[in-house]
């Protein structure tokens, strides 16, 4: 405590506690302030007038005088908000004689506070050491408009002078004694030396040195000259945020007006950065979600653990010292700030004629976890790059031809794999998944060769239900880390100069086998001639027998330098039909 001011104060009965004049009530209730009582208010009034917190005791309830002290290891103060606080030895606290009576520069004590029947008051106004007072507002988790004004800093001259306001305020009906001041470790004075070139050479103009001490005296600054071209200046009390050259130098170019420094271009080549490796794959993964009508999204990696439970996995990592409950641990998938996103998006959209508006929402980030997953460690965080993407609603939006069907699994689907397709990647593939926060109608894994790329599918109703979202959402979460590393630059080649050969085949297969399988095996068999084989047909029912499924297939055959013949169409077309009789157990549909 640099700076500690206080006046005994006494009016006839009821005079404190009576409604202050109804300008102040106004003014106080504009700012967001409850009127409670002339005295109480006074205090506030004076504290969002020029900035200095005040406190109001009950001079009937003090004893022995006043005394700034460390709290006691273990000592109890009960609060205003009528909670018993126990102290910590860093605690500042005011106290009557040895009794704590208020949290310095928090809160009051319930037991010294204001009431109807307060007579005489003892006002206090002081000058806190501002971390001091951030340490105790966070450990006791109180936060008062006088802490966040001592945290951020108090102008150490201005504790008198508020008191004199504050005095004032309370009107002539009373009797005031001399105020009482003592006096700690105040902050010293500054003073900062000004070279009037360097600031000249910094802002990029010419500046008189006239004018740049007319500048700084307006805002209270005093010079005392060194010698020719600088100058030494005393900080005003209340600036605290001046303490280098460079400060003095920027009060002056903001004066001056930014709109003066005149625009030059550098006198050096700044080249630019080099761009990292994993920037073009992830905007050409941006373009394909952007290009499918999604929006970007940026969550906090901070959630609760309520909203990570549905998705299952490792525990969280908790954080240490946590904003608040609602943002405790950080985010082990991305999926749950998606949900919430589209949740929000949801209570301020309109229904359209009875189907759920259309969100589209994709987002890149880190997830993180402890390195051997399902057990909790102390050791280090394991981060890992995601994409997700969460869409529901119309498959169009209102007004196109195509109407309002819902948005699918299959439109999904083409989504990561037009992803894919952005990437450069070969070889993407869907294997069914039992991803428990998938429904297991529409859920399955991607796989990029071997490897677990991500999962896909339809939102499972019980975690819908929980984000109060409709049925119909459907989720993909990627593994960034593996779809953006095996990015390939794309090549590109000129239009073909030779025709294309369309064929089509329907193979009659186990219904377990997956289009995929037939389509692994059409194009090895095939060779270089077969350019695409596009599924367009799957059928299953008589006169199939049971257990059997036909797939049909689009072939197109192209070679780059010469024009098909027959003979070699007909022999890849044979080739790939053998290979799938052989691999396969298929069937020519007849």
């Amino acid at each position: 405590c640099g700076r500690y001011v206080g006046q005994a104060v006494a009016a006839p009965a009821g005079v404190l506690s009576k409604p202050s004049p109804p300008w102040m009530r106004a003014r106080l209730e504009a700012c967001g302030v409850r009127a409670i009582g002339l005295a109480v208010d006074v205090t506030n009034y004076v504290l969002l007038d020029v900035g200095q917190p005040l406190h109001a005791f009950d001079a009937a309830k003090l004893h022995e005088g006043i005394v700034v002290r460390k709290a006691k290891a273990g000592e109890i103060l009960k609060t205003l908000d009528g909670i018993d606080r126990t102290l910590d030895p860093d605690d500042l606290l005011i106290c009557d004689g040895d009794r704590p009576v208020a949290l310095a520069g928090v809160m009051g004590g319930a037991e010294s506070g204001v009431g109807p029947e307060t007579a005489a008051l003892y006002l206090e106004s002081a000058w806190f050491e501002p971390s001091g007072i951030r340490r105790t507002a966070r450990r006791h988790g109180l936060h008062s408009e006088a802490s966040h004004r001592f945290e951020r800093g108090v102008d150490p001259e201005l504790p008198r002078r508020a008191l004199e306001r504050a005095v004032a305020l309370l009107g002539t009906a009373l009797t005031a004694a001399e105020p009482q001041e003592a006096l700690g470790k105040l902050p010293p004075r500054r003073s900062v030396a000004l070279r009037f070139d360097r600031a000249a050479r910094l802002i990029g103009d010419e500046l008189p040195e006239g004018e740049a001490r007319r500048l700084l005296g307006g805002l209270g600054f005093v010079e005392t000259p060194k010698g020719e071209g600088e100058g030494i200046f005393s900080v005003p009390s209340w600036r605290f945020d001046v303490e280098e050259e460079r400060d003095l130098v920027e009060e002056v170019a903001r004066l001056r007006g930014y709109d003066r420094i005149p625009a030059t271009l550098p006198r050096h080549p700044v080249p630019p950065p080099r761009e990292p490796a994993w920037q073009r794959p992830l905007a050409a993964a941006r373009a394909a979600f952007a290009a499918h009508g999604f929006s970007e999204t940026i969550n906090y990696s901070f959630l609760g653990p309520a909203a990570l439970a549905p998705f299952g996995g490792a525990p969280p990592v908790a954080l240490t010292n946590p904003l608040r409950a609602e943002q405790s641990v950080l985010r082990t998938s991305l999926l749950a700030g998606l949900c919430e996103n589209a949740r929000r998006n949801l209570a301020h959209l309109p229904q359209v004629a009875g189907t759920a508006p259309q969100i589209r929402l994709y987002e890149s980030g880190r997830t993180y976890g402890w390195p051997s997953p399902g057990e909790r460690t102390e050791g280090p965080v394991r981060e890992r790059w995601r994409l997700a993407c969460l869409a529901t609603g119309a498959r169009h939006p209102a007004g196109w031809a195509q109407g309002r069907e819902p948005f699918d699994f299959f439109d999904l689907k083409g989504v990561v794999e037009a992803v894919a397709e952005g990437l450069n990647l070969r070889g993407l593939r869907f294997a069914p998944s039992a991803a428990p926060h998938l429904h297991p109608r529409a859920a399955a894994s991607i796989l990029l060769g071997d490897r677990e790329a991500g999962v896909l599918g339809e939102l499972h109703p019980s975690i819908a239900e929980a984000f109060e979202l409709p049925r119909g959402v459907f989720v993909a979460e990627l593994d960034a880390d593996l779809l953006l590393g095996a990015f390939r630059a794309p090549r590109f080649s000129g239009v073909p100069r030779f025709p294309a050969v369309l064929r089509d085949v329907a193979l009659v297969v186990p219904a377990a086998t997956s289009a995929a399988e037939v389509d692994a095996v059409l194009r090895a068999a095939a060779g270089p001639l077969l350019e695409a084989a596009v599924l367009f047909d799957v059928y299953q029912g008589a006169p199939l027998p049971p257990g059997k499924k036909s797939l049909a297939f689009s072939l197109r055959f192209r070679a780059a330098d010469r024009t098909l013949e027959d003979a070699e169409v007909a022999a890849a077309h044979a080739a790939l039909v053998a290979a799938a009789r052989e691999k396969l157990a298929a069937d020519l549909r007849a």
